[in-house]
């Protein structure tokens, strides 16, 4: 099955494979925390994190239906449009839940975190919403047969055990197993999930394929995987700061995306993408709370200021000098509630513009 397939730019080889995968069920995770009866719906008028919120809530719950004989492949399909939702509504807000939201239940909360950022992604690179759609339901689907195990590897700092590399190399075409036995037949949504780990310099699996041959679609979900899971703490580590994470993409030795789609994810993100927090050129910290005109000149929120501090343009003497670490921050500083109070401002000055 990793058996990797050479010189086959129009992928015949690889979608004849993807039709022959039989549905098969066995493999998925089953919660250990069964007390949802039903689907959680985010009260009226709640913010985008607590949305999103609902969107991981109920993402635990799609995976009991499915042993349930189910329909989750359509939980699957109505949680992604809640996504898209969201970072429609507030597309700094749903970057923001990257920072805000990880850590705890990482194998969950990476696959929303991924599919916020093919949302934004996809849509710089001109994709309309039919288009987003089966990519955002491959990126909350792509780990569907190894969310156990993404688990128990939290904590894990060192080489992969024999066993669980080879378990790792194969979860993208077992998870299309699983995704047709829940009843999932979108060629695009299916191709996604099987060629997310495909790298632009060959070295991805589990076909090797190189450059133009990998679908855009794939392209995209590859580098949201490899930037949110670097920006994420793990139990060994903190998380890298985003213009680290950028160069794992397309700067090192081994090029993941092509450069025209790095310059894309740098573009869209920006370098410092909304939740990060930074210190500036004057040593006060600040949080950067929207994107601005130029990715390197984000809109903040100074920390050290007495009374409303109000927002500023990271410009000039402002300018972000480094990323910082929560831990670096006054002990008892809370990120979550930090944001609330920049929303606030945000909403304030939205309203009197």
């Amino acid at each position: 099955m990793t058996k990797k397939i050479q010189n086959d730019p129009s992928l015949r080889q690889v979608h004849a494979l993807i039709n022959r995968i039989t549905p098969d069920l066995s493999a998925l995770w089953k919660p250990s925390v069964q007390s949802e009866s039903a689907p959680i719906r985010p009260a009226s008028g709640c913010s985008v994190i607590e949305q999103l919120d609902a969107v991981h809530a109920n993402i635990r719950f799609a995976l009991l239906a499915a042993h349930g004989g189910q329909g989750a492949g359509g939980y699957l399909e109505s949680l992604a449009e809640a996504v898209e939702d969201c970072v429609s509504l507030d597309p700094d807000a749903a970057l923001a839940y990257l920072f805000i939201r990880n850590g705890n239940d990482y194998p969950l909360l990476h696959v929303i975190h991924c599919a916020v950022v093919v949302h934004l992604c996809g849509e710089a690179a001109g994709l309309d919403r039919g288009g987003r759609h089966p990519l955002l339901c491959a990126a909350l689907s792509q780990n569907i047969s190894m969310i156990a195990l993404q688990a128990e590897l939290y904590h894990l700092q060192g080489p992969l055990p024999t066993l669980e590399q080879l378990l790792i190399r194969r979860h993208p075409l077992t998870a299309v197993g699983i995704l047709k036995a829940l009843g999932v037949e979108q060629p695009q949504w299916l191709e996604a999930v099987a060629l997310h780990h495909e790298h632009h310099d060959g070295s991805g699996y589990p076909f090797g394929l190189q450059a133009e041959a990998i679908p855009l679609g794939a392209r995209l979900i590859s580098a949201a995987d490899v930037f949110c899971a670097a920006v994420s703490p793990r139990g060994y580590r903190p998380g890298r700061p985003p213009h680290e994470a950028m160069r794992l993409l397309f700067m090192g030795t081994n090029r993941i995306v092509d450069e025209d789609l790095g310059r894309l994810l740098t573009r869209t993100l920006g370098i410092y993408p909304p939740a990060t927090l930074v210190e500036l050129r004057t040593r006060e910290p600040a949080l950067v709370v929207e994107r601005g005109e130029r990715m390197d000149q984000p809109r903040v929120m100074r920390l050290n200021q007495q009374g409303n501090p109000g927002l500023i343009t990271a410009t000039g003497e402002h300018s972000p000098a480094r990323v910082l670490s929560p831990e670096l921050l006054p002990e008892g500083f809370d990120l979550e509630r930090t944001w609330r109070e920049a929303e606030g401002l945000r909403q304030g000055m939205a309203a009197s513009a």
